[in-house]
C-alpha cells in the first residue's frame, strides 16, 4: 500500500497529508491481492497503515474522491509539495492554489 505508507511516513514527519481514495477502501492493490488464497497476511501491512494514520491529526483521509493525478497534471494545483502515488506510478510536484479543497470532489454516478 504504497499511498498509505507514503502518507504514514510523511505524517511522521510532520507534514500536512491529504490522502485521496479513488474507492471506499483502503489499501490499493493490497486491498485486492490480500484475498486471494495463501496471501491475506499482506492485509496486516494494509490494516497497520491504516490503524496508525488514523491517529494522526495532520493525515486527512478522502475516500470516493474522484480526484486523479491527471487532475493534478491538468490543474488542479494543490499548494506545497505533491506526491502522487497509484498501483503502477509515483509523481512529485511542487504548486500553488486550491488545497485541499481539489481533493473533497467525490466520484458521480
Amino acid at each position: 500500500p504504497a499511498g498509505l505508507s507514503a502518507a504514514h511516513k510523511l505524517g511522521l514527519r510532520g507534514y500536512e497529508v491529504a490522502l485521496a481514495e479513488a474507492g471506499t477502501e483502503l489499501g490499493g492493490r493490497v486491498a485486492r491481492e490480500c484475498r486471494l488464497p495463501g496471501l491475506a497476511a499482506w492485509g496486516r501491512v494494509r490494516d497497520y497503515r491504516i490503524g496508525q494514520t488514523g491517529k494522526m491529526t495532520n493525515v486527512n483521509v478522502y475516500r470516493s474522491s474522484a480526484l486523479t493525478a491527471d487532475d493534478i497534471m491538468n490543474g488542479a494545483r494543490p499548494s506545497g509539495h505533491v506526491a502522487i502515488y497509484d498501483d503502477d506510478h509515483y509523481y512529485m510536484i511542487t504548486w500553488a492554489a486550491c488545497w485541499p479543497s481539489c481533493l473533497s470532489r467525490t466520484a458521480t454516478a
